[in-house]
């Protein structure tokens, strides 16, 4: 049964944005399982997950799926694609600043969630590099990454799949926007996104990255010789003139990896499980993390 199509049905008529779902046992599957039978590389899909003191897994794991709008923004210049499934490189400038355009951004991506539903779902998923800094605070901004990636990104995903590891259920969940789309259509097709992930879960087997030998792989630092000490003897000066309250060196190492990037995650997530794991899959690159503790949460607006 397709919970809350009614009420989609009649807030988008509205011209507000809804929410479908179905909810399932799902005590065979696991989100990493879940991601290897319906990820596709490169789209945007994304996974979020969370180990408690290292030691106890966190209720809920979310996994996004084929986003349909990534928002993209490198110092005060952002730009938008709401044409993403169709053609990655459909990117067209914002009017706004970066923030001021995220922040119009996640207004519009708001829905309430209804009550049945965990409080875990998230329906705007992405990063902010370092150099977002510079949007609030007065700094000089690092010479640009030879990576040339984005100071942020974020996806908004078609489908939402939340596991609750407590009950063994498995919502899964098509966020609905208010952009245009005949209501009783639109919810039609989530329907039908929500039966095909659910059918892929039964029935596919999980895509396996192939088992390789690799090699000790140098890495590469991106620092001349005595560089970073030189930067931690500056944040020294910085604090004994008490003209610092908190510094993060760091320093980029590179090194080939033949694998695909969610191997480099499930490795991770062996070695240092933490309360905040996440693998984002982008073109052209991935983000991939395990973080002890959170910078900043923000609960009811």
């Amino acid at each position: 049964m397709l919970e809350n199509a009614e009420t989609a049905r009649t807030a988008l008529a509205r011209g507000e944005a809804s929410l479908v779902w179905r909810k399932v046992v799902c005590d065979t599957q696991t989100p990493v399982g879940a991601a290897l039978k319906l990820f596709v590389a490169e789209r945007g899909d994304f996974l979020l997950e969370s180990v408690e003191g290292g030691e106890v897994r966190g209720r809920y794991s979310l996994l996004g799926l084929d986003p349909d709008l990534v928002f993209r923004a490198t110092g005060n210049s952002a730009e938008i694609n709401h044409a993403w499934q169709a053609d990655r490189t459909a990117f067209t400038p914002c009017d706004g600043g970066s923030l001021e355009e995220l922040r119009a951004l996640a207004q519009a991506c708001r829905i309430d969630v209804p009550a049945e539903l965990p409080p875990a779902l998230a329906c705007l998923v992405g990063y902010f590099g370092y150099e977002t800094i510079g949007l609030v605070e007065k700094l000089p901004r690092a010479p640009q990454s030879p990576n040339e990636l984005p100071d942020m990104l974020f996806v908004r995903p078609t489908l939402v799949l939340i596991f609750d590891g407590l009950s063994d259920e498995l919502f899964c969940i098509a966020p609905l926007w208010a952009e245009g789309a005949d209501p009783d259509r639109a919810v039609e097709r989530a329907g039908e996104r929500i039966d095909n992930a659910l059918r892929q879960l039964v029935n596919a087997a999980p895509v396996e990255a192939p088992v390789a030998e690799l090699p000790d792989m140098a890495l590469t630092p991106t620092m001349a010789d005595g560089q970073y000490r030189d930067m931690v003897l500056r944040a020294k000066d910085y604090i004994e003139a008490g003209d610092i309250f908190q510094v993060v060196l760091a320093q980029r190492f590179t090194c080939p990896f033949p694998l695909p990037p969610m191997a480099l995650y499930r490795a991770l997530r062996r070695v240092n499980p933490s309360p905040f794991l996440y693998f984002l899959d982008l073109p052209g690159f991935a983000v991939v993390g395990s973080s002890p503790e959170i910078l900043v949460r923000v609960r009811d607006g």
